[in-house]
């Protein structure tokens, strides 16, 4: 079985600035399980576990998935929740495109058996997972919230195998989708 997922990659240089107010957030005292800056992303759809051969049809439906290119704006890190976040993410502006590519997604994925997502889509960027919050996190989250960290012109997108580990996720490209 393979573990998949539909993601837009970000540039270097905003995973680069994530990292360093990543830095901040694991120096507090809130349990937390930071994501390698490395493979931050935006998912857009969550598949999940499937056979090798529900693989190449997934890889046949996304790879005639057109849309246009539109940029986005990848903001300030807060929590998922206000009170008892699960997850710390940044947040995206993009006038709803990534919800549109992401139904996109669902449609062409839906002949295959696989199901929609069950909550709305909310475009982010996880920054890390939160096992136990405390007001100390809470407050510095609160300046994070109105950074910037750049914009981003999307023109595509990328079918990743993830592979859990011991010492966190292995993604894998699978398929990219370019729009150009």
């Amino acid at each position: 079985m393979e573990r998949l997922f539909v993601a837009i990659d970000l540039p270097h240089d905003i995973k680069q600035l994530i990292k360093k107010d990543q830095e901040i957030i694991s120096s507090l005292k809130a349990r937390l399980n930071l994501v390698e800056s490395s493979i931050i992303h935006i998912t857009l759809k969550f598949i999940g576990e499937v056979s090798p051969k529900k693989v190449d049809e997934i890889v046949r439906v996304l790879s005639f998935i057109s849309y246009h290119t539109f940029s986005i704006q990848v903001k300030g890190i807060e929590p998922n929740h206000p009170k008892k976040p699960r997850v710390i993410w940044c947040s995206i502006d993009d006038e709803f495109e990534c919800e549109k590519l992401h139904a996109l997604i669902e449609s062409a994925l839906l002949p295959l058996g696989i199901l929609p997502d069950e909550r709305r889509f909310k475009p982010h960027a996880t920054v890390c997972r939160v096992k136990e919050a405390d007001t100390e996190l809470l407050k510095a989250l609160i300046p994070l919230k109105e950074k910037i960290y750049g914009k981003v012109k999307v023109q595509g997108f990328t079918l990743k195998k993830s592979t859990l580990t011991s010492d966190g996720p292995i993604y894998q490209d699978i398929l990219g989708v370019n729009w150009n």
